[in-house]
This record gives structure tokens, C-alpha cells and sequence, in this order.
């Protein structure tokens, strides 16, 4: 018999291989043991069933004063409540705002502890770890499988008139940043004129300082009205600027990540703007950092990414986040840290520091490439606090 295939032998064989791979390929696969969903609750008697799904809700939560809190009645990591012991961190009470916000868990309150591995791609992917931690002055919130909605976060409540025109932002008072200064109307004036107008560093305002009207942009009116509160108002109806605060965020590049729409700290950058630190000796703190000027020191384009502007390489940037990365760019893996505590309603500050921002879900991580997100967790609490 002869050792070569014809052209016709090649396609029947060929046509064969294709038909098994097809069945292997269509044949049911091993059955996988999923994990044991969690329970429903036992229907009440007479209850009709349900037979449409429950559309989802969008609404603003309406913000409840928060008594003040007595000692003891929030709860927080033990080793932050160790620290509080050692008097390296005021008590709990001193770190939280005066009306913080409470999360409740759908399910169950977390533990404490564990590693957290998550892959990472470097100074590009700053999303990669944004995602894990990113703050809003507005976000969504899902109480139930059946609502979600939008709520004060960073703030404590907004307002906006009937044409949507005017918005009035009220700070959560006693917020604080990564390092223990309280958040103000301050962050919020710096935020819109020195960064947000800034040419040089944003070349293109964010849309809570703009609004397209026609073909044109135009811009919108920012009046402080005192130390917690400030009002903006727009050129036309902005009815979803809430929801797109929400899912945006509102802030440039980096910053998105670690600071919410119109919130800058200015007490520590505004050391790095010509208009209060000088134009020359900025220049030169670049050079002596192989760059050109001033502005390659929080990075070009908006985007933030240079050695002052993106918290992936400068350890000494406030954070209004859960976490603060601690070891940092060029090295793998960067490893960040809670700066919060939260468990019943907490915030969790760094080690380091001696006043701390809000509560979340918290982890002592280190984000890697490869490496986990070291996470010493505090919160995932009963009830966790935003401020």
C-alpha cells in the first residue's frame, strides 16, 4: 500500500477528526460541586409568590444623624485596638466623622485577616488596584438583591433644585485623610482652581467643572458657602450628575483612585504648585528627579502619573481610600495598607498615623504582580463606616 494520502483521503480523514472532536466537545462535561447557596428565608404563610422580578430602585438614602458615639460602641481590629492601647493611635471615637456612614452587610459580617492575591501589570494598571478601593462622594449602594441606589459617601447628604441646575454637597464633618487632617471645603476650592483649572495639569477640566451645552463646553459656578458645604451650579439641567459622580468619580487620572470628585488634599499638594512653593525650585526638585519641570512632577496630560501626583509611587500622598500603598513602585510587589478600620462602623487608619479616614471593608495588602494583596482585614464589618 502506498505511503501517501491523496487529496481525497486527506479530506475523509480530516472530515473524520472533525466529527470526533465535535462530540468530545459536545459531550456533557464532569459535574463540578457548586457551594451551597445561601438559604432563602421560609416564606411567610399566605404570602403570594413572586412571579416577576422586583425592578430595581434608584434613590438618594436619606442621611439619619448619628448620635455621638459613646466609648466602646464601635468595634475595630484588634491590632488597631492594640495600637489605641499603646497610645500610637487615638481611640476609635476621635478617628470617625461625627455622622459616619454605616454599611450593613447583605449576608454575614468578614473576618479578620487573610491574603489577598490579585494580579497586576504596573504603573499602567493603576485601575487594577483602584478597582479594589476606589472612594466617591456619591456610589451605589445594593441593600437587598432587589435595590440599588445612590448615597452620600464622602458627603453627608446632597441637594440639587427641582431643574437640576444647582447642587449643594455637605462634607461628612470630621472626615480626615490618610495622615489625620480633617477634610474641608479647602480640598474642595483647591481641587477646582488650582487643579481642575490649571492648564498646565489638567488639560481638560473634569465634567462636575464643565458641562457641555450645545457644541460648547461651559463652566459651571463653584461658592463655598462655609467650612463643610458648597454649592455648584451649571449652565443647564444636570439631572444625573449624581449617578455619574457614582460610576465615574469625577477626579483626573491617578486621583480618581484615592480622591473623590472635587476633593484634593490640599494641606500636602499645594507644596508643589508654582503658586505657593515658587516655579524655580519646583523646577529644580524635577531636574534633580531626571525631569523636566514642575508639571512632570504630578505628570502630564491629566493623567497624574508622576512621582507627586500618583499614590503607586509617592507613599507620602493622603488618601481618602480604605487602603495606602506602603512599599512601593519600582518594587514588585507594591504592598499596601489599611488606612481605616471598620467593623460596626469604624475607619481605619495607618499604623503610622495618628488620625485616620473611614471604614470599610480592610485589608493590610500587598498588591502584586504576582505577589498577593496582603490583606491584615479589618473590617467587612456589621455595620462599616464611610465617612
Amino acid at each position: 500500500m502506498s505511503a501517501r494520502v491523496n487529496r481525497r483521503r486527506f479530506l475523509k480523514l480530516s472530515a473524520a477528526a472533525a466529527a470526533g472532536g465535535a462530540i468530545v466537545a459536545c459531550a456533557p462535561a464532569a459535574p463540578r460541586t457548586a457551594s451551597k447557596p445561601t438559604e432563602a428565608p421560609a416564606p411567610k404563610v399566605g404570602a403570594t409568590a413572586q412571579t416577576a422580578a422586583t425592578p430595581l430602585a434608584v434613590s438618594q438614602q436619606v442621611a439619619t444623624p448619628v448620635p455621638a458615639a459613646a466609648p466602646g460602641k464601635y468595634k475595630e481590629a484588634p491590632e488597631l485596638a492594640q495600637l489605641v492601647k499603646d497610645g500610637k493611635l487615638p481611640p476609635v471615637e476621635q478617628r470617625l466623622p461625627v455622622n459616619p456612614r454605616v454599611l450593613k452587610p447583605l449576608e454575614e459580617t468578614g473576618q479578620y485577616g487573610g491574603v489577598w492575591r490579585r494580579g497586576f501589570r504596573g504603573l499602567s494598571d493603576y485601575l487594577g488596584i483602584g478597582k479594589l478601593m476606589e472612594e466617591r462622594l456619591i456610589e451605589w449602594d445594593a441593600p437587598d438583591p432587589n435595590t440599588i441606589r445612590v448615597v452620600p459617601n464622602a458627603v453627608e447628604k446632597w441637594d440639587q433644585t427641582r431643574d437640576a441646575t444647582e447642587f449643594t454637597f455637605y462634607l461628612r464633618k470630621g472626615l480626615k485623610w490618610s495622615d489625620g487632617v480633617e477634610v474641608t471645603t479647602d480640598d474642595v476650592k483647591f481641587w477646582w482652581e488650582d487643579i481642575q483649572l490649571n492648564k498646565d495639569l489638567v488639560p481638560a477640566p473634569s465634567l462636575l467643572v464643565r458641562q457641555k451645552v450645545g457644541n460648547d463646553y461651559k463652566l459651571a459656578t463653584l461658592t463655598i458657602v462655609d467650612k463643610y458645604t458648597w454649592k455648584v451650579k451649571y449652565p443647564a439641567p444636570n439631572p444625573l450628575l449624581p449617578i455619574w459622580i457614582a460610576k465615574n468619580g469625577g477626579n483626573s487620572g491617578h486621583q480618581n483612585v484615592v480622591f473623590p470628585g472635587f476633593i484634593a488634599p490640599t494641606h500636602y499638594l499645594k507644596k508643589f504648585l508654582p503658586k505657593y512653593a515658587g516655579k524655580e525650585d519646583l523646577d529644580k526638585l524635577a531636574q534633580d528627579q531626571k525631569l523636566q519641570s514642575w508639571v512632570d512632577l504630578w505628570g502630564k496630560g491629566g493623567v497624574m502619573d508622576g512621582p507627586i501626583g500618583t499614590f503607586m509611587i509617592n507613599s507620602d500622598q493622603p488618601v481618602l481610600t480604605a487602603w495606602k500603598p506602603e512599599k512601593m513602585l519600582p518594587n514588585d510587589p507594591i504592598r499596601p495598607i489599611s488606612t481605616r478600620s471598620s467593623t460596626r462602623s469604624t475607619r481605619m487608619p495607618r499604623s503610622s498615623n495618628s488620625g485616620s479616614p473611614r471604614a470599610r471593608s480592610t485589608v493590610r495588602t500587598g498588591v502584586s504582580t504576582s505577589d498577593p494583596i496582603r490583606s491584615s482585614r479589618r473590617m467587612r464589618a456589621k455595620a462599616t463606616t464611610a465617612c
